[in-house]
């Protein structure tokens, strides 16, 4: 088979077979072809440029997006009007958010005036994105320190209401700005708007019980999230449940230990046969509790000769000891008989941690099997 020459460029001879080549030519010529065309392209660009026919694109001005208006869209009975009348504060904050939560922007509550008997005679409630951030937070004194990102959020819009006293707890709507220098958040964001975040009581029901279940703040939001229609309804993000839960830890602080004891004493109204014991400090903090159940009283009762005490678990929070006490059965299983909470592992601790069980012990070996602790 005598094979065809093809010319692909000047100066330039390829020989392919006539049968097997062909589909292989034909694209190589197309890739070729292509690529002479894009060097006359280019060849014709620096051609221009050199005679000056083009110079550096210059972006058109455009009118910023803060000096737009932008004006809520939403029901006629949702807006503000001037003259309306409230009954107290709480029903203009929650009218104003009502409004603000429909057409898409969050509330700030602004300044206040007061007569001498200390009631609000004007107040002001503005969007979020009111007046400019100080320059002062922006100072850096120590460059070395890391500080968080802040993005600005404030552009000076004047969106507000103003109410004034005209009663008795009455107040009426003095003045009212109705639009917004900037854009508004779409309805599938709302949620997130802070003004429009709080933790309802199914919330705290949830934390409260999944805590009770040993299960985290972040679990519980999950759970909120699943058992109703998506994260949209749940009415908080996950960091309100945190910030909710910390606040209500710090606010229980000087009264957990009181908190437990009242649980442990619940636990024996409810079954006779719960014991615990505890002692406070002069200053009233709580030096060691004890505590066992109606199964760990029986187990003692039966195989209590051998008893094993294990001091070496510390609880992170409060920094006292936990200190389990365990043995075997006959099975050769263990079994629990009690457990304390030690604040320390000084020799007193010790003494009255074991008090309940040498005590019961001695009443065993007496012959009184109706007194275990």
């Amino acid at each position: 088979m005598r094979p065809m020459v093809i010319r692909c460029q000047k100066g330039y001879r390829r020989n392919v077979p006539n049968s097997k080549g062909k589909q292989e030519t034909v694209r190589k010529l197309g890739t070729l072809q292509a690529y002479n065309r894009a060097i006359q392209s280019i060849n014709s660009l620096q051609m221009q440029l050199n005679d000056g026919e083009f110079s550096t694109p210059v972006k058109k001005a455009r009118d910023s997006l803060s000096c737009s208006s932008f004006t809520p869209e939403c029901e006629e009975n949702l807006k503000p009007k001037l003259g309306m009348t409230f009954e107290g504060l709480e029903a203009v904050e929650k009218f104003y958010k009502d409004y603000a939560h429909e057409s898409g922007f969050g509330v700030r509550v602004g300044q206040q005036k007061k007569l001498e008997n200390e009631v609000v005679r004007t107040k002001r409630y503005m969007c979020n994105r009111e007046g400019f951030k100080s320059e002062k937070g922006k100072e850096i004194d120590d460059p070395s320190k890391k500080r968080r990102k802040n993005t600005a959020t404030r552009c000076g819009c004047d969106a507000h209401i103003f109410v004034k006293l005209c009663g008795n707890d009455t107040y009426k709507i003095e003045s009212w700005v109705e639009h917004h220098n900037h854009g508004l958040v779409s309805p599938d964001k709302r949620h997130l708007i802070r003004s429009n975040r709080q933790v309802s009581e199914r919330a705290k029901n949830a934390l409260y019980t999944c805590h009770k279940a040993s299960i985290g703040t972040c679990q519980a939001y999950r759970l909120l999230q699943v058992s109703g229609d998506g994260i949209d309804k749940v009415g908080c993000i996950k960091m309100d449940l945190q910030n909710y839960y910390r606040d209500l830890r710090y606010k229980i602080r000087d009264a957990d230990a009181q908190m437990f004891v009242a649980q442990l004493d619940r636990k024996q109204e409810v079954n006779s046969d719960f014991f615990y014991d505890f002692e406070v400090s002069a200053d009233g903090n709580l030096m060691y509790v004890f505590w066992a159940d109606a199964t760990s009283r029986k187990n003692y009762k039966h195989f209590g000769r051998v008893v094993s005490f294990d001091s070496t678990y510390t609880t992170n929070q409060y920094g006292m000891i936990f200190a389990p006490f365990t043995g075997v059965n006959h099975h050769l299983q263990s079994v629990f008989f009690g457990a304390a909470f030690l604040l320390n592992e000084k020799e007193e601790s010790y003494v009255c941690c074991e008090r309940p069980l040498l005590c019961s012990k001695h009443y065993t070996r007496r012959g009184n099997k109706d007194s275990d602790f």
